[in-house]
């Protein structure tokens, strides 16, 4: 190989080398702080079944749910 092919094999590599770098060191660092349990409350409800067959019962798992 002559000494312009290593000239473009040496830009190549150090272009290659500078792309890397900038891709890893270049991305912002996003930190999240954690919140307090209290910082959010949050409350679940769950399906009621009536187990029973009553209608009345059915009527409140229903709209209770």
């Amino acid at each position: 190989m002559d000494s312009s092919g290593k000239k473009v094999v040496i830009s190549i590599l150090a272009f290659g080398c500078a792309l890397a770098t900038i891709a890893y060191f270049g991305k912002p660092v996003v930190r999240l702080k954690p919140q307090s349990p209290t910082a959010r409350p949050s409350l679940a409800v769950l399906p009621f079944d009536n187990l029973d067959g009553a209608d009345a019962l059915e009527l409140i798992a229903a709209n209770v749910t």
